[in-house]
């Protein structure tokens, strides 16, 4: 819901259109879940997180390694000569605390984590392992997590 830091509320998806409205940019869907306590009703607005039972091998990085240059969004590496460079990245949805980097970057790329303002690009840095850990997973919350769409739920 709107007022809902988090995805608590689980249900199924029952009927997606075949359609984008042209104007708003959305599509409709519509979700059957639980309303024990019958806090939603018609006409209520909330954010919908789809996500599917699958897994995805996948590069993630803190959110915070993530700099903006302009247009484009970067982490910075360290090659094996230990020089800062700045790699171009694609983007993807943060999960558990941790941005998955959908291109741009390679299993074997020394990400750096920690002393960002100090390691500029071109500049020769010492390097020690990091340990990186996602954040705990809420009970009721999916691992997998798309971005969020608008929903109308209705009776």
């Amino acid at each position: 819901m709107q007022d809902e830091s988090d995805y608590r509320h689980r249900g199924r998806l029952d009927f997606t259109d075949n359609a984008l409205d042209s104007h708003s940019g959305t599509i409709r869907s519509r979700a059957i879940l639980p309303n024990p306590g019958l806090m939603l009703t018609p006409g209520m607005f909330g954010a919908m997180r789809l996500s599917h039972e699958g897994t995805v091998q996948a590069l993630l990085v803190p959110d915070e390694a993530i700099q903006s240059d302009q247009a484009r969004k970067t982490v910075l590496v360290v090659g094996k000569d230990g020089t800062v460079a700045a790699k171009p990245v694609t983007l993807g949805p943060v999960v558990r605390g941790l941005r998955v980097i959908r291109s741009g970057l390679a299993p074997q790329d020394r990400v750096v984590v920690t002393n960002l303002q100090a390691a500029m690009p071109g500049a020769k840095v010492n390097t020690r392992p990091a340990s990186i850990t996602p954040q705990p997973a809420a009970a009721t919350a999916p691992i997998a997590t798309p971005a969020a769409a608008q929903a109308t739920l209705a009776r």
